[in-house]
């Protein structure tokens, strides 16, 4: 058959290099312009292409495998804990050409791994050598392009001292006779707030400091807006973190995360607030308070219980002392709520003009240092046939779900410290406490998230969108969408942690429910266990319960010790 042209494509998958050969009857084409009838698989591309009358020869082509090109970039968060620093970080890694199915990582000689995650895991093995803990990780199957790898570890700090020291996370390759070298990687590092009343002091070497902005990606778990400075890092750098509690303590005796104010105003124009503050209590004996003239006190409480308050009503405006116990840094912040009433509106009324009037927190009577309010939140409820309007600039509208936010955000700041000191608490005595202030977290965070949820797109926000910008609102509802998925992760953490240090296996439902049933048999009952009788177990019924069985009252053996209760006839 004679053929008048013929055409030659040649394609290849990217890890091959191809070079041709040809004689001179070959002409070369375009390759994306070439006729190709094959569909090309995977990652192969067309190469070139080649052209001629007759085919007099072939080309000789020349093919060889690239080798494997890999980058990487890392980001690193540290966080000062009370008795270590805790170290989030993201290794995004990027294999060019040949796939990798393994990859060798090295954290810090005195590094502790908490957590590792990968997609496509198949194995990890930890190694302490001289330099440092190494991670050999493996992967199912080779893997092209970004594979992303969450590392978690902490670093334990000497009791007492101020300070903790972040390094980085090495990414390795091995070299002639068994040796191996961290790869040059692109690094970011950086330090985040936590809900401890401390400042941030932080010194580096081999880091610059840089926006927010400009850190590519953020580890998992880590919220923008508890980042504090952002560094770009080179070489063997390292980032010291200080407390500066001391300093903070001579000028705060405690710190109000936050001031909830909620008021009522009567159609007889009597005004009516519940102030609630969240009180980080460190050297205050007495938390003491101003509230505006003419008010009447109507009750004072500390974590729902009524306290009896010291008051002074000598100046014309009354002050009170409540008496509020001292916490640690990981203790959750005192809840007081002081409830009055004001009659200052005149109502009913057309028009009214009038302002409200917060308590003054007053600072600490014995050594005369401040207390600090950082936030607060005013919630005003007037009656239906009236409107308010709010003027000043010293005040700015915000959704209703904030204060659920704001309180959920102070929670989940808390829960890791607190998991960590139930974890590594040194004394019974120390564990215990942690224990019992780890489940009021677990209240605490589910009645939060609870009403956080129940809130979500609910009548009250859709009536706020007449005065707020839609973009607020919806603004307001992504970050409470992201809180929520963070609450419900720290959520099950707390439960796994308390289930673990009060029962193997027994689950906070299962305590509940033995605790609501130490009664039976004198405490000694446990869910599944059989209640002895004095005549020996108590036998099923073959046939439904007998009638003289509940008209006789018979006396349950759980009762036994307790007596039955007494019943009016």
């Amino acid at each position: 058959v004679e053929v008048d042209t013929v055409t030659w494509v040649l394609a290849a998958e990217e890890e091959i290099e191809l070079s041709s050969r040809v004689g001179d009857a070959w002409r070369p084409l375009m390759a994306d312009v070439a006729p190709c009838w094959v569909e090309l698989e995977g990652g192969a591309t067309l190469r070139f292409a080649y052209r001629a009358k007759r085919a007099e020869d072939s080309p000789v082509i020349d093919s060889r495998r690239i080798a494997t090109q890999v980058g990487a970039t890392s980001v690193v968060f540290g966080e000062l804990r009370e008795a270590r620093v805790r170290v989030n970080a993201r290794l995004v890694v990027d294999v060019r050409y040949t796939g990798s199915d393994r990859f060798l990582l090295r954290l810090p000689s005195d590094a502790q791994l908490e957590r590792l995650t990968c997609p496509n895991q198949r194995s990890l093995v930890e190694r302490t050598t001289a330099e440092g803990l190494e991670l050999e990780l493996t992967l199912q199957s080779p893997q092209r392009g970004r594979t992303t790898i969450d590392v978690s570890w902490t670093v334990p700090r000497t009791k007492g001292a101020p300070s903790g020291v972040v390094r980085g996370i090495e990414l390795l390759e091995e070299v002639e006779r068994g040796g191996r070298r961290p790869r040059p990687i692109e690094q970011y590092v950086g330090w985040i707030h936590t809900s401890r009343a401390f400042g941030i002091a932080d010194r580096g070497v081999g880091i610059s400091e840089i926006e927010r902005e400009r850190v590519p990606f953020l580890p998992a778990g880590i919220e923008p807006r508890s980042l504090g400075r952002t560094y770009r890092a080179q070489g063997d750098w390292a980032l010291t973190l200080t407390e500066t509690l001391s300093e903070l303590i001579e000028d705060l005796a405690a710190v109000v995360q936050l001031a909830d104010m909620v008021t009522v105003i009567g159609t007889d124009g009597t005004v009516r607030t519940r102030a609630t503050y969240s009180l980080v209590n460190r050297r205050l004996q007495f938390f003491r308070l101003e509230l505006p003239a003419g008010t009447q006190l109507w009750g004072v409480t500390v974590d729902g219980r009524s306290v009896a308050v010291a008051r002074d009503g000598s100046s014309g405006l009354l002050r009170l002392e409540i008496p509020v116990e001292r916490g640690t840094s990981t203790d959750l912040p005192l809840e007081v709520t002081c409830t009055y009433a004001e009659t200052s509106w005149s109502l009913p009324s057309e028009t009214v003009r009038s302002g409200l009037r917060a308590p003054r927190v007053l600072p600490d009577a014995a050594s005369g240092t401040p207390v600090e309010v950082t936030e607060t939140l005013w919630t005003v409820h007037a009656p239906d046939t009236y409107r308010l309007e709010e003027l000043g600039d010293r005040v700015q509208l915000v959704p209703h779900s904030l204060k659920q936010a704001r309180k959920l955000s102070h929670l989940l700041g808390q829960q890791q410290e607190l998991v960590e000191r139930v974890r590594y608490a040194e004394t019974k005595r120390g564990k215990l406490q942690a224990t019992q202030e780890l489940q009021r977290l677990d209240q605490a965070l589910g009645d939060n998230l609870a009403e956080l949820e129940s809130l979500g797109r609910s009548v009250g926000t859709s009536a706020q969108s007449k005065v707020l910008a839609a973009e607020e609102l919806a603004r307001q509802w992504d970050d409470n969408r992201r809180l929520i998925d963070l609450a419900k992760r720290a959520r099950t953490t707390v439960r796994d942690e308390l289930s673990a240090e009060t029962g193997a296996g027994e689950s906070l439902d299962d305590l509940a429910f033995r605790d609501r049933s130490q009664f039976l048999a004198g405490g000694a009952w446990r869910p599944g266990a059989k209640v002895e009788d004095e005549g020996g177990t108590v036998q099923r019924p073959t046939r439904g319960v007998p009638v003289a069985l509940l008209t006789e009252g018979r006396v349950d053996p759980g009762w036994r010790t307790l007596g039955l209760p007494a019943i009016a006839p």
